[in-house]
């Protein structure tokens, strides 16, 4: 009879001691977040702690907000960086390069900024605007941007779509040969082209550099529209009208922030 008592007794301990062994997990009213196994408790007034590094606390009942059996999730870098960019502003800063072809070839530079919101790190819209130099002359596209990544992945190809209009500073001058009693008149004639339609398609790679920053290459093709008119004198009137095709490579750094 006492063997039985004491294997009972010996059976009701190790289950204390499994059960105190156990980890939890301890929300304090402080704000703090601590999880570990109790090593002492006087149920309702003080609990005593030990954490996996060794460090060991303290606390009274009245510290704590609440107790739960299962420990604190913790989140992997994959996980906060997904977090981070599910919803998220963002601002893309774009160098491009590229040639724009009409009836001749010429070069083109340009440097942009797009602002604009990324929904579940795949799919964003934002608005932009460049200013471009060419041998054609300047010109400043203020456009919508679409843009989706194939995977939520922080490394990922993406495609966009870009439409909007071109505000243009290209002007001409031309030479007139007007005729008049006697002889005849020679002299230049400013045209200045007229804004247009602005699209553009492109199709490139991205990679995280940190939570906040991505950085992306691209290639795109853009189709502008143009055109100009007006009266060179009397009874001759000018007008040339026709669409800019550009093809070109774009570097871009973005930079992420989270919508709380």
């Amino acid at each position: 009879m006492k063997k039985t008592i004491l294997f009972i007794a010996f059976v009701l301990f190790s289950i204390v001691g499994i059960s105190q062994a156990t980890e939890r997990t301890f929300y304090l009213k402080n704000g703090s977040v601590i999880t570990g196994v109790v090593i002492e408790e006087i149920p309702g007034k003080q609990y005593k702690v030990k954490t996996a590094d060794g460090n060991i606390f303290v606390w009274k009942a009245d510290e704590i907000e609440k107790i739960v059996s299962a420990p604190i999730e913790v989140k992997t870098k994959e996980k906060e960086e997904f977090d981070v960019n599910k919803l998220a502003f963002y601002s893309l800063n774009e160098l491009s390069l590229g040639a724009m072809i009409e009836e001749t070839t010429t070069y083109n530079v340009g440097l942009g900024s797009i602002n604009g919101v990324c929904f579940n790190n795949q799919f964003s819209l934002g608005i932009g605007v460049d200013f471009q130099l060419s041998g054609f002359g300047n010109f400043v596209p203020i456009y919508s941007d679409i843009r989706l990544n194939f995977s939520q992945s922080p490394k990922t190809f993406f495609t966009y779509i870009n439409a909007g209009i071109a505000i243009s500073g290209r002007s001409e001058n031309i030479t007139v040969v007007e005729p008049s009693w006697g002889g005849s008149s020679i002299y230049q004639k400013a045209i200045k082209y007229e804004n247009g339609f602005y699209g553009r398609i492109g199709f490139g790679y991205k990679s995280s550099i940190s939570d906040k920053f991505d950085a992306d290459v691209s290639v795109f093709y853009t189709a502008h529209s143009y055109s100009a008119s007006g009266w060179l004198y009397s009874n001759v009137y000018f007008n040339v009208e026709g669409i800019y095709s550009l093809v070109g490579v774009k570097l871009g750094v973005s930079l992420n922030k989270k919508i709380k």
